[in-house]
């Protein structure tokens, strides 16, 4: 949804700069006085509007998520042995499944990362593993429960690494739409110099909750695939076991969000969209690289930055009196807007990472995105442990983020013994 002027702006911008000059002339005072009398109206109104606005930036975000959950809920209870993958697919825990798999060597290969991201998740089962199972011809039903354990691990992990895309852009679309409606609030707030009332940051505080709740998706969803290379390469399969777990305890209800933090991204945003969306631009950068940052992000970054910088900029043409200044002023804001991605990335360039992420954690929550896009860098990188630890401070307080700390401690137990050891184990 596009942000909006409110349309009585329109109208009163002459109104309300001149309301303040405060004439000697009697004609012009009381024009002055009828002008405040008119914004005075007209701002509990616009206001309910705004509230609609950010209703439907709510909902819409609300819808997304609420896919993604049922999803996960879905993965959880099969991982749990609580529900098999299908209809025709006995249930067993994600646990006893890998420990049958490891018995007779035939766990799943991951493939590296990039060739993930090419679309092959898993290499072809080795030579030798399918000589040992052909060893195996005269006990159908242990071949039958291999089958079946091996189908369910490679779709649990074709499930997870999916959702952990899908998840990654759902995050990136709700923080944007979150700060496209702080903007609304903002361009309010300027229009009518009057500051956004209880209610209508309760109505933000819901879109910064739904918001919330797609960080959580993406760091559960991060971790699930970190702590399934950790079991891939010898790790205890009871860690996607906790996970699981503890995501299900988390619920399906968005975190509670304060107006006070409300207030503050509001405060926050104003003045510095730049930085804040150049911020963005260079930690997504680091976590996605260039490649596929330029193909999935950047478009959506750049029309919000647009959008944030129309709606503050045109509320700042109501001090204006001046018809030559105002012209000056629109033909500035129309080559902004025709610069909004190259400001955007020269912006980016002048901060660094360190200071990107120095100004996205002063926003409210924001060490929750800055943690989670450390993780999905750590994941880019070949590091699925680092990957799990950053997810931790992705998470907010809970289940969850007390079930990725249990699972951190033993997701890579088994490859550490082993390597300790000196053991080659086939992953």
């Amino acid at each position: 949804m596009p942000i909006r002027v409110l349309p009585s702006l329109l109208l009163l911008v002459p109104l309300a700069a001149c309301a303040g000059l405060q004439p000697k002339d009697p004609a012009m005072r009381a024009w002055s006085a009828d002008a405040k009398r008119s914004i005075a109206q007209a701002t509990p109104e616009q206001e309910a509007e705004l509230r609609e606005s950010l209703e439907w930036y709510r909902s819409r975000l609300d819808e997304g998520a609420a896919k993604h959950i049922a999803q996960a809920q879905k993965s959880n209870e099969v991982v749990l042995g609580r529900a098999g993958w299908n209809a025709q697919t006995k249930a067993s825990t994600f646990e006893s499944q890998i420990d049958l798999l490891r018995r007779h060597d035939f766990v799943p290969v991951l493939e590296p990362y990039a060739e993930r991201q090419r679309g092959r998740f898993y290499e072809p089962p080795s030579k030798q593993a399918q000589d040992g199972l052909a060893k195996l011809y005269k006990h159908k039903q242990l071949l039958d429960d291999i089958r079946v354990a091996y189908s369910t691990v490679e779709a649990v992990g074709l499930y997870v690494a999916a959702e952990q895309e899908g998840t990654v852009r759902l995050n990136w679309s709700a923080e944007l739409h979150t700060l496209q409606a702080a903007a609304e609030v903002v361009g309010f707030q300027q229009q009518f110099a009057v500051p956004a009332s209880d209610e209508t940051l309760e109505a933000l505080t819901k879109v910064m909750g739904v918001r919330d709740q797609t960080r959580q998706l993406m760091a559960t969803h991060t971790a699930m695939l970190a702590a399934f290379e950790g079991v891939a390469a010898g790790g205890d399969p009871a860690a996607v076991g906790r996970l699981a777990a503890a995501s299900l305890d988390q619920g399906a209800a968005p975190p509670p969000v304060a107006v006070e933090d409300a207030r503050t991204l509001v405060a926050d945003l104003g003045g510095h969209a730049l930085d804040i969306a150049a911020s963005l631009e260079i930690t997504m950068r680091a976590a996605r690289g260039d490649e596929e940052y330029e193909r999935h992000y950047r478009g959506e970054l750049v029309e919000t930055l647009r959008q944030i910088e129309e709606a503050e900029a045109k509320a700042s043409l109501a001090s204006m009196v001046d018809q030559q200044m105002k012209q000056a002023r629109l033909l500035e804001l129309q080559q902004m807007a025709q610069t909004v991605q190259q400001r955007l990335t020269d912006r980016a360039k002048a901060l660094g990472l360190e200071k990107a992420e120095q100004v996205l954690e002063r926003l409210p929550f924001g060490s929750q995105i800055v943690s989670g896009l450390r993780a999905l860098r750590e994941l880019r990188n070949g590091n699925p442990r680092g990957a799990l630890m950053a997810a931790i401070d992705a998470a907010p307080p809970g289940p969850w983020q007390e079930g990725l700390r249990s699972a951190s401690k033993i997701a890579f137990d088994i490859a550490d013994k082993a390597k300790k050891a000196g053991v080659r184990r086939r992953s």
